[in-house]
């Protein structure tokens, strides 16, 4: 009873507490030129996520210092959705949060400076790469229901059964054609967040496995940083200018081009999900294959292998996806000059 109680009581408390945020909103999303919404929309759903992981932190028992980093991360999201924080503003403080994780979470001791400054990248990318996705109905949070799914089922962690059930308690409300809340950056920050934690505090073997998860968000993200600044800089040959233009906010991602092509937050949605199951999953296993472990909780402590091993399944889940995002980008661009 005590285990259908753990995966129930937080999906109720979210799906609560997210109906709530419907129906009196703590800060509304306004159409835009870059958004693919068409009317006042509530946001930061990620307070009704983050009272479910709390509700499910009674237990499961999160590291006291993952659930108090999680929280808050959401209260600075919350802030940016209601008041807008400044660049700089959002950045310094995911920067000094993210130190803080790595610096409490982490033996110091036993980590060379590199891996440190590698991790601190990785944690403040993933936050922002998922508020970079974070735009149509339903993509965040059936990414994360996705990758908590296959860690499951691949290393049969019960805790992500309840993560499951939270974001499942949020997406019952965003789910499209017409999401009546988005996550808002309080959302994105929070389970990027998460992701980003997973992927560096478990060890090289999982960090892989959550980047062969995260292939979508990843490539995308990457492609269109890249397309940006280039072209940015071919026209300016002004490096600040270009590192600015990839941080404005735009409608130039492969998921959005979809969603435009198809006139569809569905059909760009199903696309997605196809690729994550029938792509990701498949490679993640086989991944998993070269390793010999009885609980996953073993994998922290073993060597990550063979670094071409880990660049062979990397590209190996990139490379369609990868294909499939640049002809995308190179097809969007050649009709602006149509």
């Amino acid at each position: 009873m005590t285990d259908y109680l753990s995966y129930f009581l937080p999906f109720i408390a979210t799906y609560i507490v997210t109906y709530a945020l419907c129906i009196k909103p703590f800060a509304l999303a306004k159409p835009s030129n870059r958004g693919l919404h068409y009317k006042d929309t509530a946001t930061s759903g990620g307070i009704a996520i983050m009272v479910g992981l709390l509700i499910f932190h009674f237990f499961s028992q999160f590291p006291l210092v993952i659930l108090i980093s999680l929280f808050l991360i959401t209260i600075i999201g919350s802030l940016d959705d209601k008041y807008s924080l400044s660049k700089i503003q959002r950045f310094s403080l995911q920067l000094l949060l993210s130190v803080l994780l790595i610096y409490e979470s982490t033996d110091v001791h036993d980590k060379s400076l590199i891996y440190m400054f590698f991790s601190l990248i990785v944690l403040v990318y993933f936050i922002n790469m998922v508020n970079f996705i974070d735009g149509i109905d339903g993509l965040v949070a059936m990414q994360a229901i996705f990758v908590f799914i296959a860690i499951y089922m691949l290393l049969d962690v019960p805790d992500f059964l309840g993560m499951i059930a939270v974001i499942l308690g949020f997406l019952f409300f965003n789910r499209p054609p017409n999401a009546k809340i988005f996550l808002g950056s309080s959302g994105s920050y929070l389970i990027g967040y998460l992701l980003g934690t997973i992927t560096i505090i478990y060890g090289s073997i999982i960090g892989t496995l959550m980047i062969i998860l995260m292939t979508t968000f990843i490539v995308d993200s990457l492609v269109v940083i890249v397309r940006r600044f280039f072209q940015k800089y071919f026209e300016s040959t002004r490096l600040i200018a270009s590192i600015k233009y990839v941080t404005q906010a735009h409608c130039t991602h492969t998921y959005q081009n979809m969603t435009k092509e198809f006139n569809s937050h569905s059909k760009s949605l199903l696309v997605i999900t196809l690729y994550n199951y029938l792509w990701c999953l498949p490679v993640a296993y086989l991944y998993l294959k070269n390793f010999t472990f009885t609980t996953w909780y073993e994998l922290k402590d073993l060597d990550g292998g063979d670094p071409v091993i880990f660049l062979l399944y990397i590209l190996l889940a990139f490379a369609p996806y990868l294909i499939f995002c640049i002809t995308n980008q190179l097809k969007n661009s050649a009709k602006q000059y149509e």
